[in-house]
Formats: structure tokens, C-alpha cells, sequence
């Protein structure tokens, strides 16, 4: 299995490499650190720094934050105090803040965190403060500031004293809300780009996979919306400005959402991307997986792979391994209790 997750990884990157070398040096770094977070699972600590010294080297990539957090997790597994600080100081450099790493899904996060926090520590986190500081100044505060209030009225379409509204009224609060941030948001594009991480800032308190800021405003929008906006944020995945997660992720939410909440005896999950999970008895009558936790169904795993490489993701069973979740069956159609009237 890890020679074939290798082979893919590798095979597809030198397949793209048909393409000038300036055009490819953001592949080179999903390659790369994809093929690094492989060798982490299974504790190849050597070769998992060789490829982030590949990935780093790269001069048109500024690189991800939980990236470094990650470099520099694995230098603590091979001892090398120097590494992980020189790893920490390009994370801070690009937004890591190591208070959170204690609670970051990025593997080993808590050990740096403990590392960090270690009272002989105490100049590398006045250092890291002061990076991080700098760091902040170099953001577009105007960007910030209305991504911000699409992010703060966003959720209190969701969350506070909506919610003692009836069901129906509440939905209708988050369509128009949803489709006014939608407009909003285009406009914010069309003026600045995507709102990646070069103009906000990579915040990920929970790691790489935690959703919040422009990137959960995604997954409430319309597929025709995100139509109009994949240009934009596919240009920053391709600057390495923004995670082929969020956007993945996003199409299939989108995906599932639709037929999730319509009035029907009989639906379909059908994933592109495999981003989503859930307990196997909201898609399964088999009690003996009930209570263990499935990538969401998604349809037939040559789809899958062909869609994940194209957007530069790891492979989906490394996804698995990282998330601790584990693959359902193919079948994608399945039953579901028509909802009584609101």
C-alpha cells in the first residue's frame, strides 16, 4: 500500500513536469510535502525532511505555515533542536502562532507545542511573538476588516439568538445572508483576488484542515456561485496562497448539502474530493459500523483519485490515516427518512 501511495504521488508529479519549471514549482511543493506527510505516518523521519528541504528551496513559494509546523515536528523525532527552531521561525514568519499548537489535528503539534513552551524555551518564544507581530503588519487590513464582517454575520445567521426563531424563518435568515455574502464576497475578488493567505493571513488554530475566516464562507454557497469563484481562489492554490483543501472541501459540501436537506424518500452523497466525514449509520442501515467514523460516499475510487490529483491533494489513503477515519463501501445511493413539515 506504501509503495503504491509513492508511486502515485511521484508518477503524477512527473507526468505535469511537461510544463516549464516556473510554471511547475508550486507542484513541486504539493508534491513534496505530500510525499513528506506520507513518510510522517510511517515514521520515516529522514526521508520526510528531505522532502521538505525540496519543498522549501522552492523560490516562487512562500509555503504554509503548518507545513513548517510539521518540518519542524519531524526534526524534533530526529533530535535536531537547531532544525526545529529554524522550521518554527519560518512558520511564525508566515502566521504560526505556537499558543495553538497544543490543539492543532497537525501531527505532533502538541510536542512542538511542549517543546516551545519548555521554561529553557523562553527566548525562542519571545522571538516567535515578535516574528509573529511583524508578520501581522504585513497583511491588508482593509481585506482583513471585510472578510471579517462577512465571517461575523455569517455565523450570526447561524448561531445566538436566531436560533429561538422557527426552523423555517431561521433557513430563510441564511439564504438571503448566504446569497448577499455570496455578491459580496465576488466583488471583494474582483477588486483585490482571493482573499488567500498573502493578503489575510493563514490562521488554522486547529491545523490545516480547521475552517474558518473566507474559507468557511465557501461552504455556504451555491455551486453556480462557486463557479464564478474558482478562477480566483484556484490561482491562489497555484501561489500557494490557499489549501486545495478548503476549495475541495467547499465543492463537496456544496455537493452533499442539496440533496441532504431536500423532502425526498431517496438521495445520493456522491463526493468529488472525499473531504467530508460522518458516522457510518447517517449512511448506512449496517449496525456494525454505526459508530465508526467514514469519508462520506463518494462513488468509484478511480473518480476520486483522478479529481484529488488533479487539485494537488495527498492521497486519499493517507487522508484517511491523518483524519483516523476509514473508506465506505462504492455504492453512493441510499436511503433517507422524508423530514416532517416545518
Amino acid at each position: 500500500m506504501q509503495q503504491r501511495v509513492i508511486k502515485l504521488i511521484t508518477l503524477f508529479y512527473f507526468v505535469l513536469c511537461s510544463v516549464s519549471i516556473s510554471q511547475v514549482q508550486f507542484i513541486q511543493y504539493y508534491t513534496n510535502t505530500n510525499l513528506a506527510q506520507h513518510y510522517f505516518i510511517y515514521e520515516q523521519y529522514h526521508q520526510v525532511d528531505s522532502c521538505y528541504k525540496i519543498a522549501f528551496r522552492l523560490d516562487s513559494v512562500r509555503g504554509f505555515n503548518q507545513d513548517y509546523l510539521m518540518a519542524a515536528a519531524n526534526a524534533l523525532q530526529v533530535k535536531d533542536t537547531a532544525l526545529t527552531k529554524t522550521y518554527l521561525y519560518a512558520c511564525a514568519m508566515l502566521g504560526g502562532n505556537y499558543k495553538t499548537f497544543k490543539h492543532s489535528n497537525t501531527q505532533d503539534g502538541d510536542a512542538v507545542f511542549n517543546f516551545v513552551t519548555h521554561k529553557q524555551n523562553k527566548a525562542l518564544r519571545k522571538k516567535l511573538n515578535a516574528t509573529l507581530k511583524q508578520y501581522k503588519k504585513s497583511l491588508n487590513k482593509e481585506v482583513c476588516r471585510k472578510i471579517h464582517h462577512l465571517y461575523v454575520r455569517d455565523q450570526a445567521a447561524r448561531m445566538g439568538p436566531v436560533n429561538i426563531l422557527p426552523s423555517r424563518m431561521q433557513d430563510s435568515i441564511m439564504e438571503r445572508r448566504d446569497r448577499k455574502s455570496a455578491k459580496e464576497l465576488i466583488l471583494i475578488c474582483k477588486q483585490y483576488g482571493w482573499p488567500g493567505y498573502n493578503l489575510i493571513g493563514e490562521r488554522k488554530p486547529n491545523g490545516k484542515f480547521s475552517i474558518r475566516d473566507a474559507d468557511l464562507l465557501l461552504r455556504h454557497y451555491t455551486m453556480e456561485e462557486l463557479k464564478e469563484l474558482e478562477p480566483f481562489v484556484t490561482k491562489e492554490i497555484k501561489k500557494v496562497n490557499e489549501y486545495p483543501y478548503v476549495w475541495a472541501s467547499a465543492i463537496d459540501y456544496c455537493s452533499i448539502k442539496t440533496p441532504l436537506y431536500m423532502d425526498s424518500v431517496k438521495f445520493e452523497y456522491k463526493q468529488k474530493y472525499g473531504t467530508l466525514i460522518m458516522y457510518g449509520y447517517m449512511f448506512s442501515k449496517d449496525t456494525t459500523i454505526a459508530k465508526k467514523v467514514f469519508i462520506i460516499p463518494f462513488g468509484k475510487i478511480e473518480e476520486l483519485t483522478k479529481a484529488r490529483n488533479e487539485l494537488f491533494l495527498e492521497p486519499i489513503e493517507d487522508f484517511c490515516k491523518i483524519r483516523k477515519t476509514l473508506l465506505p463501501k462504492e455504492e453512493i445511493a441510499t436511503e433517507y427518512r422524508k423530514p416532517k413539515k416545518r
